[in-house]
């Protein structure tokens, strides 16, 4: 299975390919951080990258973060 982690705003993403699809695990760096919830609503998609953007997202999300 291959992974890649990507660092976001004090955040891990751990994505994993899973064929037919690609996953996004959030994992928080430090314990002040509010967790983002992706077990119960997998992050999912075709690509690593659609998917790293649904995990940033959920992670702005969680921070009240709006992006315009």
């Amino acid at each position: 299975m291959e992974a890649q982690t990507f660092e976001y705003r004090g955040y891990k993403i751990v994505v994993t390919q899973a064929p037919p699809f690609w996953e996004a695990a959030i994992h928080p760096s430090h314990p002040s951080l509010p967790k983002v919830d992706w077990t119960h609503a997998p992050i999912r998609g075709h690509n690593e990258k659609v998917v790293e953007g649904e995990a940033q997202r959920r992670i702005n999300e969680a921070l009240g973060v709006t992006l315009e």
